[in-house]
Parts: C-alpha cells; sequence; structure tokens
C-alpha cells in the first residue's frame, strides 16, 4: 500500500495546504507568538497565565494574516477569516481549531477582529482607541456632589463638561461653534472609559514592543545562513485613507501626518536656490550630476523638489544586498535583496530620518547581521553629521553616500592641501573641468564648476571622458598610510612622496607626473609639500568616506542602492497592493505592512531559489 504525501498535492488546495505549513513554521520559529502572550495574556501573582485560553489566539492570527498575504489576498480581516475556514482540517488542527457542525466554520470575524485590535492595543504608542485619538482632559470626569445629588444648574454642568474640550465626535454638530456646544451628562464623559493617559516611559516601551514584533516577523522570512554585511536604506510615501484633520473634526487617523513628495509624472523641477539645470536639460556632461544633487531643505526640512502633498506615512526599508565579488562573479547568482528591518513614522517627521537610520543598523546587527557599510541617499545624509555620520563611525560602520551640489569640489584646506570630496590634494591641483581652450568652466556665479559623476545612463564617450579627468586629479591626492578606521585619525603622506608625481618641492621625487608646468612662477613650498600629517576624524566628516567619492570602487559600491528601490517596486507590487488601507493608527500599519514585507521576502527568496536551481543546472 502506498501513501501519498499532501504537500506534494498538485491541485488547489494542495498548493494553500504547502503555503500554510511554510507560514506556520515561519510564525513558530520567529519567536513574536511568545512576545504576543506575554503582552496579550493575564498573569497571577505567581507568573502563571490566568483566565480562560482564547479560542483564536495569537499563534492562530499571525498565521492566518501570513497565511492571507502569501496567498496574494487582500489581507483584510474578512479575507483572513475566509482563508482560515477555506483551510483544510489537518490545518485547522494544527491551529487547534474545529469547524461548527452547524455553519461548517472554524471562527468568526468578530474573533479574529478582537485578536487583532488586542493585539495591536497592547504594542500602540500612541493616544488611539478603535480609530479615534482620545484627548486628554483639563479635568476629571467624576461628576461633582451638585451633579451626583442633582442640584447643579444645566449651565453649570454644561460648563463642566466641556471644560476640558473634549467633544466627542458622534455629536459633533459642525455648524456650531464649540462656545454653543451643550452636552447632556450621559453624553459628557463618553470618552472617559477609553482615555489612557500614556507617559513617556510607557509609550517607548510600546514602541519598544512594537519595534521587537516587527523585528522578529521580518526575520523569520529570512534563510538561515543568509547574513548580511551591507545595508541599504529608504524611505517611500504610503498613503492613508483617513482625511487630514481640520479645526471642526479630529482626523481617524490621528498618527498620520501631512508630508511631501514628488509628483508622479510632474514637469522636470529646477530648484529655485540652485542654478544647476536638470538632467534633462543639455548641460555638459562635466556640469551635471549623476544623481539628484540639486535637492536642498525648506524651512520645514522638506526636500525642496518635492511638490504634491500627502497625508500618511514614511515607510523605511532596510534592504540587504550582496557584496561586489557576487556581481562579478556571473556564475553565482546575487543574493536575494530582502529586507531586514522595517521602521514607519508620520510622514512629517524629517528631524527622526538620521535616528530611524541608526535604528535600522542597530536592528540589523542585534539580528545577527555583521553591518559594516550602509548605503544611504541624500534624504538621510543632508543632516548635521552629529546625527547620522558620527554616531555610524562609532559602530564601525562605513557611510557611502551621494553628496550635494555645493559640497562637491573644492572644500576648504587642511595644512595648505586642499580638499576635494574631503581628501587632501596637492595645493597644486589644477581645475579638471576645462573647455576647449582650455580655461576653467565657470557656473553662472563665476564659480569653477567640479568634476562630478556622470548619470549611469551617460554615453561610453562621457564616461571616458570622466575616468580621464578623474585619473588625473585621483594622481594628485594624498596618499593614505594604512586602512581607514571610520571615527578616527588617518594620516597621509604628499603625492610626491608617494612617487606619483615629480614636484621640484621634493627632490627625491623622479617619476610620476610633472607638475613644474603647474606651479606658479616663484612660489615657494608649502607645509605639505613633500611631507606627511595626520588628519582628524573631523576633517571632511561630512563629505569623507571610503571607497572615496567619484572613484571606480565608489561607483560600483553606491550602484548597490538600487537594491532598495527594487525592493519598493516589489513590496507596492505583491504586498502594499494587497493590503488593507483603512487600517488606522501606527500599530496597526506597521503591523499590516509588516505582513506585506513578509508575503514578499518569500517571493523573493522563491525567486532567488528558482536561478540557483537554474545555474546549477
Amino acid at each position: 500500500m502506498t501513501t501519498t504525501n499532501p504537500l506534494a498535492d498538485p491541485t488547489l488546495q494542495g498548493r494553500q495546504r504547502r503555503l500554510f505549513y511554510e507560514s506556520l513554521s515561519i510564525i513558530d520559529r520567529s519567536g513574536a507568538v511568545e512576545l504576543a502572550d506575554s503582552i496579550t495574556r493575564s498573569y497571577g501573582p505567581t507568573g502563571k497565565p490566568v483566565g480562560r485560553p482564547r479560542y483564536f489566539d495569537n499563534r492562530a492570527l499571525l498565521t492566518g494574516m501570513l497565511h492571507t498575504a502569501h496567498l496574494g489576498s487582500v489581507t483584510k480581516l474578512t479575507h483572513v477569516t475566509d482563508a482560515v475556514n477555506e483551510l483544510p482540517d489537518d490545518c485547522l488542527a494544527a491551529l487547534c481549531l474545529l469547524r461548527n457542525p452547524k455553519t461548517g466554520k472554524a471562527v468568526t470575524l468578530s474573533q479574529v477582529d478582537h485578536a487583532w485590535n488586542r493585539l495591536a492595543d497592547a504594542c500602540n504608542p500612541s493616544l488611539i482607541r478603535d480609530g479615534k485619538k482620545i484627548r486628554k482632559r483639563a479635568t476629571t470626569c467624576e461628576p461633582n456632589a451638585d451633579d451626583r445629588a442633582g442640584t447643579a444648574s444645566p449651565d453649570a454642568r454644561a460648563g463642566t463638561a466641556t471644560s476640558g474640550k473634549v467633544i466627542d465626535r458622534k455629536y459633533l454638530k459642525p455648524h456650531l461653534a464649540d462656545e454653543e456646544l451643550t452636552h447632556t451628562p450621559s453624553r459628557a464623559p463618553s470618552n472617559c472609559g477609553a482615555a489612557r493617559d500614556l507617559d513617556d516611559i510607557t509609550v517607548a516601551e510600546r514602541l519598544d514592543l512594537l519595534k521587537r514584533v516587527t523585528d522578529l516577523l521580518i526575520n523569520a522570512t529570512i534563510p538561515d545562513g543568509l547574513h548580511y554585511r551591507t545595508l541599504t536604506i529608504d524611505w517611500t510615501d504610503h498613503d492613508t485613507t483617513a482625511k487630514i484633520d481640520n479645526p471642526r473634526r479630529a482626523s481617524a487617523d490621528p498618527d498620520a501626518r501631512p508630508g511631501r513628495r514628488r509628483r508622479k509624472g510632474a514637469a522636470p523641477f529646477k530648484s529655485r536656490r540652485s542654478s544647476t539645470p536638470t538632467k534633462t536639460d543639455s548641460t555638459p556632461a562635466g556640469d551635471r550630476n549623476r544623481r539628484t544633487n540639486d535637492v536642498y531643505l525648506d524651512e520645514q526640512g522638506f526636500e525642496s523638489d518635492k511638490d504634491e502633498p500627502f497625508f500618511g506615512y514614511n515607510l523605511h526599508f532596510g534592504v540587504g544586498v550582496g557584496e561586489i565579488e557576487h556581481y562579478d562573479d556571473p556564475d553565482t547568482p546575487t543574493l536575494p535583496e530582502l529586507t531586514v528591518v522595517l521602521r514607519v513614522t508620520p510622514a512629517n517627521d524629517m528631524a527622526g530620518v538620521a535616528p530611524v537610520a541608526l535604528d535600522i543598523v542597530d536592528s540589523a546587527i542585534a539580528s545577527g547581521h555583521p553591518v559594516r557599510t550602509l548605503l544611504a541617499d541624500l534624504g538621510y545624509t543632508m543632516r548635521r553629521p552629529e546625527t547620522l555620520h558620527v554616531p555610524l563611525a562609532e559602530r564601525g560602520v562605513g557611510l557611502v553616500h551621494d553628496l550635494e551640489t555645493n559640497k562637491v569640489g573644492r572644500k576648504g584646506t587642511h595644512l595648505d592641501a586642499i580638499l576635494i570630496n574631503g581628501v587632501p590634494h596637492c595645493p597644486f591641483t589644477p581645475h579638471v573641468v576645462v573647455d576647449e581652450t582650455g580655461e576653467p568652466v565657470v557656473n553662472a556665479k563665476g564659480e569653477p564648476v567640479p568634476l562630478t559623476v556622470p548619470w549611469s545612463s551617460a554615453s561610453r564617450d562621457e564616461w571616458k571622458k570622466y575616468w580621464e579627468r578623474r585619473d588625473h586629479q585621483d594622481a594628485l591626492a594624498f596618499r593614505p598610510l594604512g586602512k581607514r578606521v571610520p571615527g578616527t585619525s588617518q594620516r597621509y603622506e604628499c603625492p610626491a612622496r608617494a612617487g606619483r608625481v615629480s614636484c621640484p618641492f621634493y627632490t627625491k621625487s623622479t617619476t610620476g607626473i610633472d607638475i613644474q608646468d603647474l606651479i606658479p612662477e616663484g612660489a615657494e613650498s608649502l607645509a605639505c609639500c613633500g611631507t606627511t600629517f595626520t588628519a582628524p576624524p573631523e576633517m571632511g566628516l561630512a563629505i569623507r568616506q571610503e571607497p572615496v567619492h567619484g572613484s571606480r570602487d565608489w561607483v560600483r559600491s553606491y550602484d548597490r542602492r538600487s537594491g532598495v528601490e527594487r525592493y519598493n517596486s516589489a513590496v507596492k507590487y505583491f504586498g502594499l497592493e494587497k493590503m488593507d488601507l483603512r487600517v488606522l493608527g501606527i500599530a496597526k500599519r506597521t503591523l499590516a505592512l509588516c505582513f506585506a514585507s513578509m508575503a514578499t521576502n518569500l517571493r523573493l527568496v522563491e525567486a532567488y531559489n528558482a536561478r540557483s536551481q537554474n545555474t546549477a543546472a
């Protein structure tokens, strides 16, 4: 007698069973069930849980949410309920669920909704209850002696009811002013039963619980043995379906905030504070930048080229990418670009961008990823060095990022050596961007145009011309002695001493580029000629990086930042389009986005395994 494996069933029910057991194994090994039980169950003095165990517990809830997202269905609670009820009997038995003999259903929508609200409320760091923001009252909700005795006048009762400016939106009349509203004693304390005064310690604890739950769930989707040394971070705008609040009513999603983003399909933007043209015009290659470097922050902290308002959240992804050697070997499939950490912040929280980046790095390291390199765009690095560059250097993490237009080129000196992109160069280094007559190219302000990296879509001639100019500039750069360690001092030696150039001020230099013609007539040797010096860590802190900006190694390393862009496209197509966008509150929003990211990770891992099998075959 032969027995068939139910997991090998090619039918639709067999696929459903396979995806369910995969989701169940991920939830079980994540450790999120134990953490969710510890914050949602009640415990007695002996430390043992009290009360009757719930029929639809956290294990069934988390498995059902991931299973629904893995199926590619919309992760509404109604769809989660239907997906659980459609499971075979052996799958229901694995969740300790039984079918109702009368209805044939294993779980009802109210049970799923109660379990979902209970988990989200336990790790909710904001004053939200059922989608409503609970405003603090100036006075207590308990009636005074006159109210209890019933002897207070109607005017006095109305004044007591509205003294805390707590107006239930259910009874709000838009055509009346606040002073015209009157409340009966039964309506006055309508919000008091749900009000919660959370102190800073409780908010921090609940926010930490929310981060721990999402980190455990997401890391469970990463295959064993896969550890990333390089992370790339980016954020994307995420709308909420709730309307923005106004003086007459509060928003149904009080955690959401107004923000700005680049308008989809809008005309090319030209910064009002920059004379550098955009990439759509015919500017010479030497005067253009490879990325949108003409980005500035306005007085609100937003990028000035973002002209479309929206209301919602910023979704931050920390995506792991493969090392450069994986891209050089065509026979080795590149590592899957999976999200390691996910964070959700209000859309207007520009001051929290750098702390979120540090939180992503710390969470990835705590999850077992030996992060040594962080790839970030200008949205994160256009902050003060003390907020991001210095903390990363203290953690031993190198930051690879692009530079704004006003930071590229010659910026200051150190012991007479000029600083180009944060690296000391020979003081006689010429302007490498010249016109047909050999004169330096200047911008509208009369300043020499710095050498900037072309776009990735530039022609071969543009890249060839750039590398010729770059090699000539790098030949006059000071050579670092020893490997640079982030956050520490670095010793350099003169290019003539290093044997790269032939300089009259250093008689021992006999090979390399002859810079006799570059030295003005009658010039004398400077403090850095033919010597070595130690550069302090703060020299070019926000600019200097390893590899040097604009070099071949930097271009190859920074190009890996497109991995987070690809993941954004994947999660929007596979995850966010299948998510219930009517989830209100930052806690529910973060948990729902977590399941969308988990489903996207599983799809990317499956595609990676298929590529590996095809390569091996």
